[in-house]
């Protein structure tokens, strides 16, 4: 769970716990893990610039976020320039490299079904109760059930 381990992401609550409430002080906290993470790009190949976010950087572990499997990959293969890197900034190496993958983004919404005529919703509320298999049926009568429009 994020917050529990030194060096993990931690949750709104415990940051704003720990800030006392203070936005301005989350503001300068994401401008410098912000400032950081280009910083820590700039030790990686162009082609793995981009697709991951420092999380959280301390001498227990800098933690970053890929966007998936694809780039968390090769990210662990720079483990050494990257805690080397790290250690530069913050002024000591930290123990460990975690790559956490973020929650995948639905990009593409789900299309809508069409809603089906009432002569189809007849039909399959006809066809279930013609049906031998009771768990046929009932899925032909949810199946109309949830498509009853125009």
């Amino acid at each position: 769970m994020a917050g529990n381990r030194p060096g993990s992401p931690r949750r709104i609550n415990g940051v704003m716990k720990a800030t006392g409430g203070d936005i301005r002080d989350i503001e300068r906290h994401t401008r410098w893990l912000v400032q950081t993470g280009n910083r820590l790009q700039s030790v990686l190949p162009e082609r793995l610039q981009g697709h991951w976010q420092l999380a959280a950087i301390d001498a227990d572990a800098l933690v970053l976020v890929a966007e998936s499997p694809v780039w968390a990959t090769p990210l662990r293969g720079y483990q050494q320039a990257l805690l080397d890197a790290a250690g530069e900034i913050i002024g000591h190496r930290p123990a460990a490299l975690r790559v956490r993958l973020a929650k995948p983004v639905n990009r593409r919404p789900r299309a809508a079904s069409p809603a089906l005529s009432h002569e189809a919703v007849r039909y399959l509320e006809n066809a279930a109760e013609g049906m031998v298999d009771p768990r046929l049926a009932d899925g032909l009568r949810r199946l109309a059930s949830r498509r009853r429009g125009g």
